[in-house]
């Protein structure tokens, strides 16, 4: 009888690589200092905070297996995921919705992100505004791809959470973004700026940098 041979698989070794990314983001971002709710220092180390928190949701996306929405405004951000409507008693966490196949859309809203030690929500006040610009993979293209019934997305029902911007997916990919912070104390030359394209590549500019990837 011919014996197995050792070693592991391609996804075996990708999903432990996601595994250990997850475990360093989350341990960096709940050190002293860089907690969800500290008080913002400067611009630099918020910007890279923020870049280590969205690399962080990518792979949050990936090793859950279902899609992980983020909500942006001017003065802050919010995760997001569905869950079914029914699930009304349910804790707002990764387990609170179902994965990704086999979705009744119909029955899905976007309720806010709970998951241990995740920075999932941030208020920076008027210390630090945000402006975002989105592009590329759109809610329809997600839903197309994986294969589900027809659905109006434009249609928010009365008290329903506000739909997000950006889409992490499970296959790696993100909706491409650019997403600008700027410090009330800072000059215009000092913002800074997050970008990602849909293979889910995130790249933090400052000054001249964002000016160039402008052009």
């Amino acid at each position: 009888m011919g014996r197995r041979q050792g070693g592991f698989t391609l996804i075996e070794i990708m999903l432990v690589v996601v595994i250990i990314g997850c475990g360093v983001g989350i341990a960096i971002l709940s050190l002293p200092g860089v907690g969800s709710q500290g008080k913002v220092q400067d611009l630099r180390s918020e910007s890279e905070r923020l870049l280590a928190t969205l690399q962080l949701a990518s792979e949050q996306s990936i090793l859950e297996g279902r899609t992980l929405g983020l909500r942006v405004d001017e003065h802050g951000y919010q995760f997001l995921i569905r869950r079914t409507k029914t699930s009304a008693d349910a804790e707002t966490s990764s387990t609170a919705a179902p994965l990704d196949q086999g979705l009744d859309w119909d029955n899905l809203e976007w309720v806010p992100y709970a998951q241990n030690k995740f920075p999932a929500k941030r208020d920076y006040g008027d210390t630090l505004s945000l402006s975002l610009t989105v592009g590329g993979l759109q809610l329809e293209t997600e839903e197309s791809r994986l294969v589900s019934s027809d659905r109006d997305w434009g249609v928010l029902p009365e008290g329903q959470q506000a739909d997000p911007q950006i889409l992490f997916l499970p296959g790696g990919e993100v909706t491409p973004f650019a997403l600008t912070l700027a410090s009330s104390e800072a000059e215009a030359d000092q913002t800074r700026q997050i970008r990602a394209d849909e293979l889910g590549q995130f790249t933090l500019l400052q000054g001249d940098e964002i000016e160039a990837a402008d052009k």
